[in-house]
């Protein structure tokens, strides 16, 4: 299934800031830095598979629109050992140990897993070596060739997310679509390019993650 939505700015809404926690996960022999933020009356999380040595405006703005939705987010931050890194994307089994850290603890039974560029492909590898850590999953502007996640056989359900403008990325999705098994969809954002820089781009890409986690997300932050 293929959606256009309209990229207007939603009006914010009015809301107490969310509960922010740092602290690091043992993954393997690594103690790796994450945040997690939790708004009031969360009723899931979604796991960012890539993160940033320095938020920028626009990965605070995404995780703001999760907020709104109700979803606590959990990311990962950049290490202290190499602070000049642009961008950190964990690998697997980090992902893996992350969402199964966060179901130990019991504060969600399941969670959304979104990824963005080449990150898409290894959220779609933690999805297929264990399908029960993630209850949805979102690729925006996913960099991935499509015959490897007809190899991975993902089933959870997938949002595909691109550009309208994209003329690089947008076939390879279209294909990606139809390599996925499961619950699949795939949604434009018009007039936007790689990035969604463009007025309005950003809210309507977060937006449509907001939703799809929000629709596909089971389980609630306990007591």
């Amino acid at each position: 299934m293929l959606l256009e939505c309209p990229s207007r700015p939603r009006a914010a809404l009015r809301m107490s800031p969310p509960a922010i926690e740092s602290f690091r996960l043992q993954i393997g022999g690594d103690r790796i830095a994450v945040e997690l933020a939790v708004p009031a009356a969360a009723k899931g999380v979604v796991v960012f598979a890539s993160g940033a040595a320095v938020a920028r405006p626009s990965q605070r703005f995404v995780h703001a629109v999760m907020h709104r939705h109700g979803l606590a987010t959990l990311r990962f931050v950049h290490s202290a050992a190499a602070p000049d890194r642009k961008h950190t994307e964990p690998a697997p089994d980090r992902l893996l140990d992350a969402l199964e850290w966060l179901q130990r603890h019991e504060r969600w039974e399941r969670t959304g897993l979104l990824a963005g560029g080449t990150a898409a492909h290894t959220a779609l590898q933690a999805v297929a070596l264990r399908p029960a850590c993630a209850g949805a999953i979102v690729l925006g502007a996913a960099d991935i060739d499509p015959a490897a996640a007809r190899r991975l056989r993902v089933r959870a359900p997938t949002l595909l997310i691109v550009g309208g403008r994209d003329d690089e990325l947008l076939p390879r999705n279209r294909e990606l679509l139809r390599q996925l098994h499961g619950e699949k969809r795939l949604e434009l954002v018009p007039g936007a390019g790689r990035r969604f820089e463009e007025p309005g781009a950003l809210d309507a890409m977060a937006q449509m993650a907001a939703r799809w986690f929000a629709d596909h997300t089971e389980g609630a932050a306990a007591a």
